[in-house]
């Protein structure tokens, strides 16, 4: 799901936009910048409502997929309910008292959850697009110089890292975001 909008970037670059460069940020540009987000940070930031999901007992600390957690709704050893009082939100992880036996996929936790976009990364989701969009016409490559018979194009180092090109203000703004795989 894309994080930002056209109108976000039009008033980023406050600039009018034509019906073709729409185009080209909500089809292309717009979802690739979303998704990496998502990629980068193993997490997705517009989740609401109920989450259920399940883990292999053995353990009493449980790191659900959408932090921040409203509120624990369920917690299920082998389909038996367990004992909310006995159960912990952290908002960004789910402790026991005791610990559920062993088992694979035999813990089962149903919660909510009700994720926003935090603004510093909005701001800079939509200054990495706009900066793909204005440099565009050099198809998102990073060449520092093309010369073609008498005519030479330099290209302006814009700050990416090495790390795919992301943008080192993006890649510091989501690095704060990022959860590790489980």
């Amino acid at each position: 799901m894309p994080y930002i909008t056209d109108t976000d970037i039009a008033n980023f670059l406050d600039q009018s936009l034509t019906q073709a460069q729409k185009d080209l940020l909500n089809d292309d540009i717009i979802p690739a910048v979303s998704k990496y987000a998502d990629d980068y940070c193993n997490r997705s930031f517009i989740v609401s409502g109920e989450q259920t999901e399940t883990f292999d007992g053995r353990i009493n600390t449980f790191f659900p997929g959408y932090p921040p957690i409203n509120s624990i709704i369920s917690f299920k050893v082998d389909g038996s309910e367990y004992d909310l009082s006995s159960v912990y939100n952290y908002k960004i992880f789910i402790k026991t008292n005791l610990t559920p036996r062993h088992g694979f996929k035999n813990v089962e936790i149903k919660y909510t959850s009700a994720i926003t976009l935090p603004d510093d990364l909005k701001h800079a989701l939509v200054r990495w697009a706009a900066e793909v969009f204005k440099s565009s016409t050099s198809a998102g490559k990073d060449i520092s110089k093309f010369t073609a018979g008498s005519v030479s194009i330099e290209y302006e180092n814009s700050g990416a890292s090495s790390d795919n090109a992301i943008p080192s203000y993006a890649k510091g703004v989501l690095d704060r975001y990022r959860l590790e795989p489980v």
